[in-house]
């Protein structure tokens, strides 16, 4: 990376001179000098595969750049009040429309939300039932936003930027909920939940990068505007900065549960990128697949909330299945909102999968019924991948019964993770994590 002299009239960003940064969709792989080629280097490898990302068997999903351009990064943030950012859980809330979930009929009532999903940034402000933790989330974000240690400055700003980018910070709210048993330090449950939702944020650089995506929640991904080198460096720079707050909770068994999940994440994505790409995944392969993408994180806050705060084993363990089932129908729903979702909501086209050629469940479902279907078939083995013909496929599966197969499929999952909880001690915390449950197959986004 290098700097320039801004041109006339042209604001200087905080920190110094712009960087010189990838203009977004550029391929012509000019001025790479000085980048390493390593061996599974995104750009040197094949096309992403429809196989799903590994682990071994256990419960369901379980395993035992050329041209550059300047872009003006956004200043760092000081003061209590701006670290609540857009993103952050307890601003204003805003009240969103209760559309039917997918698949279903819409929202249940369970008489205690007084709103529905936030209609900026998909976070989970304006949902009562987190108002329980909710001045706990309001400090976890600030903890997140405080960048007073970072001394470069674009990078602090880069920091801001994918915080002020939203999303719901679930993960951060599972810690906080699953440390309400028994009494717990505030500030050790703190630093776990900024280490979970520093890792998730570190993940969806170096994923974004991998699948060359511009777009995320409506907004240009880092990997859109910065160069690979400084993407993956920036993506290594937050994985190291979610194992120091793991660090901070003092607790080699938090730290280990930390460690496996990284190395589970890791191994999955290796595996997908790695693996066979002609042929079929099978129901396992997609389980395997969404567990090491999504669930494994879940499953981690819940259960190393539970370590924290001291809980026995046997609702450790209950902490952990909830966050796994949890998990899993979280990201059915993510897969199935990808063809019935509304792209302004999403932040993203529709069928963004099957432009990167991934086999999800609606799609195993669709194809379970239409084993032959030719325009699909065309899609997904990379012969027809134009906009016109992977609309034709999204609507094709949309307007099938795979959609309502999937989410039912989601719910059973849910209905897992409730009943996992009846091995906590009844209180408001537990209710709340039951609700919590319905707002993952209700959410629109």
């Amino acid at each position: 990376m290098g700097g320039r002299s801004p041109r006339p009239g042209e604001p200087t960003p905080p920190g110094g001179p712009p960087l010189l940064l990838r203009r977004p969709g550029d391929g012509t792989g000019g001025g790479r000098a000085g980048v390493l080629h390593l061996p599974g280097r995104p750009r040197d490898l094949p096309k992403r595969p429809q196989a799903g990302r590994g682990g071994s068997p256990g419960a369901p999903g379980e395993p035992p750049g050329g041209d550059r351009r300047a872009f003006p990064l956004p200043p760092s943030l000081s003061g209590a009040a701006q670290r609540a950012g857009p993103g952050a859980i307890g601003g204003p809330a805003h009240r969103g429309d209760q559309k039917a979930a997918p698949g279903g009929t819409g929202p249940h009532n369970h008489g205690q939300r007084s709103a529905g999903v936030s209609s900026k940034g998909g976070t989970l402000k304006g949902i009562s039932f987190l108002d329980l933790v909710r001045e706990d989330l309001q400090r976890v974000e600030a903890k997140l936003r405080d960048t007073a240690q970072i001394e470069f400055a674009p990078l602090a700003g880069a920091l801001h930027a994918l915080l002020d980018s939203g999303g719901k910070r679930l993960r951060p709210a599972l810690v906080v909920l699953a440390t309400k048993f028994y009494p717990c330090d505030e500030a050790k449950v703190l630093s776990l939940a900024a280490a979970v939702e520093t890792l998730h944020t570190a993940t969806l650089v170096h994923d974004d990068m991998i699948d060359r995506s511009l777009l995320r929640r409506g907004r240009p991904t880092l990997n859109a505007i910065w160069s690979d080198s400084a993407t993956v460096l920036a993506g290594d720079y937050l994985f190291a900065r979610a194992a120091n707050f793991a660090a901070e909770t003092e607790n080699t068994r938090v730290v280990s549960i930390f460690a496996r999940t990284l190395m589970i994440i890791c191994d999955g994505e290796l595996r997908q990128i790695f693996g066979a790409g002609n042929r079929l995944p099978t129901r396992e392969d997609y389980y395997r697949r969404i567990y090491s993408k999504t669930a494994s994180l879940f499953a981690a806050s819940t259960e190393a909330g539970g370590v924290l705060s001291g809980a026995p084993e046997h609702q450790v363990r209950a902490l952990r299945e909830y966050g796994h089932n949890l998990g899993m129908a979280f990201q059915i729903t993510d897969d199935v909102l990808d063809f019935v979702g509304d792209e302004k909501e999403l932040g993203k086209p529709v069928g963004s999968d099957l432009r990167q050629g991934t086999v999800t469940l609606p799609v195993l479902h669709f194809l379970e019924e239409h084993p032959e279907d030719e325009v699909l078939s065309r899609v997904l083995w990379g012969r027809e991948r134009g906009e016109e013909e992977i609309r034709r496929a999204v609507a094709r599966v949309r307007d099938s019964r795979a959609i309502a197969a999937s989410m039912a499929e989601a719910r059973g999952f849910i209905a897992r993770a409730q009943e996992a909880l009846q091995a906590l001690p009844a209180n408001v915390y537990r209710q709340a994590m039951h609700d919590l449950a319905d707002f993952v197959v209700e959410r629109r986004k």
